[in-house]
């Protein structure tokens, strides 16, 4: 006897499994050159603060800053009177990249700046620069100072501190020969001395003799 199987009853026996359909939201950022226009001070010793002025800075979470290959500690992003220039752009829906001349008399108040720490690192002449959601900045040339060791040179040390040097009495013109201490043993004790005549055994005879 033939018996026919109904789609329901296909359906129970072999049921067909259907990949699942997800769904993503993407949110497109403005890519561009970000623009680091001046950095304060221009040399600085490892571990010291030093600040970056420019022009599409974003949080501090969002922001890498490199002294020549090594990264830099952000300690802080500021951006001073840039409310009425960001909502000018979104009313505008104006690129932050492009420039939005409705936005410019607002933007122009807009003053943004980047603090961080000058990583370890050795010293000499390097550059510095600026990475964030907009992209890569320009780069800035940067000197990190060498540390000088105060106990070892007698020079100014990193804080610009100097040492003392004792004071002979008389400027020699060299530092290094003016601390006389380490002679006064070799030298003869002149306080107490006698300073009477030598007698050299030469009879003055400037004067007439009157035995005779």
């Amino acid at each position: 006897m033939n018996r026919t199987l109904s789609n329901t009853s296909l359906a129970l026996l072999f049921p067909v499994f259907l990949p699942a359909c997800s769904y993503s939201e993407t949110t497109t950022i403005a890519s561009c050159d970000v623009t680091i226009g001046g950095i304060k001070p221009q040399e600085a010793y490892t571990g010291d603060s030093a600040v970056l002025s420019g022009r599409l800075f974003t949080d501090a979470y969002d922001t890498a800053v490199y002294v020549g290959t090594h990264r830099a500690t952000v300690l802080e992003v500021n951006r001073y009177e840039c409310g009425e220039c960001d909502d000018c752009l979104d009313e505008n829906s104006c690129n932050p990249c492009d420039d939005c001349d409705t936005c410019d008399p607002y933007c122009k108040a807009c003053v943004e700046l980047v603090f961080f720490d000058v990583p370890y690192m050795n010293s000499g002449e390097t550059t510095v620069r600026l990475f964030n959601r907009h992209g890569e900045s320009n780069w800035l040339d940067f000197i990190v100072r060498e540390e000088v060791s105060i106990s070892e040179t007698g020079q100014p040390d990193s804080a610009g501190y100097e040492t003392a040097i004792p004071d002979s009495g008389q400027e020699s013109g060299n530092p290094a020969h003016d601390d006389t201490s380490a002679l006064d043993s070799a030298r003869p004790e002149t306080a107490n001395s006698d300073t009477s005549t030598v007698d050299t055994g030469i009879r003055d005879t400037s004067h007439p003799d009157t035995d005779r």
